[in-house]
């Protein structure tokens, strides 16, 4: 206890201990930001954004007229092979098309390709992709030789 001629002690302000703590927590956050930013590739890599930006109005037309022809399209990507099943608007198989399809990464453009899709029946049109590796694929599909070119797009997931 002090006496009356003894200063009272002096206690530490927490404060400052505070302060540093927290700006030392923020310095370390951003370190690992930075290491697992570095690490990982972007998520979206794309080199012709230019060019589907000048031919956009010239998709959503061809899109349009796809969707007015009323044809739906069973696709599978198993076993290495790529499968199209087309259906006209009656329900009936579409044949004698020519198809082209555009497999696509979104992590990457390394495994990215287009393959030509053959008839191998009435309606059904296949592809060996060469790299067609477990994950998330965009397809995006073009068939001509129909009223109007057909157009799909979708997302396949490869186990």
């Amino acid at each position: 206890m002090a006496g009356p001629d003894q200063p009272p002690k002096k206690r530490l302000s927490p404060w400052p201990i505070a302060i540093g703590v927290g700006l030392s927590v923020v310095i370390v956050v951003n370190v690992v930001f930075l290491v697992v930013a570095s690490r990982n590739p972007p998520v979206i890599e794309t080199s012709e954004y230019y060019d589907k930006a000048l031919h956009h109005q010239t998709t959503i037309e061809e899109r349009k007229a796809s969707a007015a022809l009323g044809w739906s399209a069973e696709v599978t990507l198993a076993g290495g092979t790529l499968r199209y099943a087309l259906k006209g608007a009656d329900g009936q198989p579409v044949a004698g098309l020519k198809g082209k399809v555009g497999l696509k990464r979104n992590e990457t453009t390394a495994l990215d390709g287009v393959v030509a899709l053959t008839e191998a029946g009435p309606g059904i049109y296949e592809a060996q992709p060469p790299n067609a590796k477990a994950g998330l694929w965009r397809l995006e599909a073009r068939f001509e030789g129909g009223p109007a070119p057909w157009l799909d797009a979708r997302t396949v997931r490869v186990e």
